[in-house]
């Protein structure tokens, strides 16, 4: 699948991301400006109505600006998982979906079990889309079974700077500088007329009476023992919809 930069295209074995393979990005740290390296993809994928799960990031997305990217945000899912060991449950779990049209997830955990990740990369083998591992720089000396590693490191003017670790085929000896797409800074709001102040005052009494109701109404709501998922942004694939609420009994890796 073409990554949107002719010059990364260019240099990966079938001139583009790889499907139905692990492919893993190396990073110093969350934030710079690793995800805006997929929007080109998330962008053609969802515009195809192909699901798009994010599982795991480590701060909220932002959707304002992947809309302003033209990405589709009733095609995106996203799925939090605290524990590491719960979040490669939940990949490997996800990658069973049919309908999922690429799973992008972070794992801070640079010693992750190579069992782990294997077994991970027999999971992706089943899924027609691909799979992208965020994974500290320190696992750069780790083994790995990924198809793809390229470790990434910003630059200035909105660029980041690629160093392709592993691929199928000659080694690359260059590195590649992409420029990103630019980053949302403003965002637009609709003006609302103010409201008119209210004629008189509720009584006191009134009021403490109805704050002590919703409270005990939102506790009641509360459920008795939560999961380690939730999701957001979009409505949840049909077939990962137990992700959301359901956490493995006993996971490993």
């Amino acid at each position: 699948m073409a990554t949107g930069f002719a010059a990364l295209d260019r240099e990966l074995p079938g001139s583009g991301w790889p499907c139905s393979v692990l492919t893993e990005l190396l990073v110093p740290r969350p934030g710079i400006g690793e995800l805006r390296l997929l929007i080109p993809l998330m962008r053609e994928l969802s515009a195809q109505a192909r699901k798009i799960l994010l599982l795991g990031p480590p701060m909220p997305p932002y959707a304002p600006a992947l809309a302003a990217h033209g990405v589709a945000l009733e095609q995106l899912l996203v799925i939090e998982a605290q524990r590491p060991v719960d979040r490669l449950w939940a990949v490997e779990q996800s990658l069973h979906s049919s309908s999922l049209g690429c799973l992008i997830t972070w794992v801070s955990d640079p010693e992750v079990r190579p069992e782990a990740l294997r077994r991970l990369q027999m999971a992706a083998q089943r899924s027609p889309g691909p799979l992208f591992m965020f994974r500290p720089l320190k696992a750069q000396f780790q083994p790995s079974p990924a198809a793809l590693r390229i470790m990434l490191l910003p630059q200035p003017q909105q660029r980041l700077a690629l160093h392709v670790l592993k691929r199928r085929g000659p080694v690359l000896g260059c590195t590649l500088e992409l420029t990103l797409p630019e980053a949302l800074q403003r965002v637009s709001l609709r003006s609302v007329a103010p409201q008119a102040p209210p004629q008189s005052l509720p009584d006191h009494r009134d009021h403490q009476n109805h704050r002590d109701h919703r409270d005990h109404h939102n506790h009641c709501d509360q459920p008795a023992n939560r999961g380690s998922f939730s999701h957001g942004l979009a409505k949840p694939l049909p077939s990962l919809d137990r992700l959301a609420h359901t956490r493995p009994a006993a996971a490993s890796g």
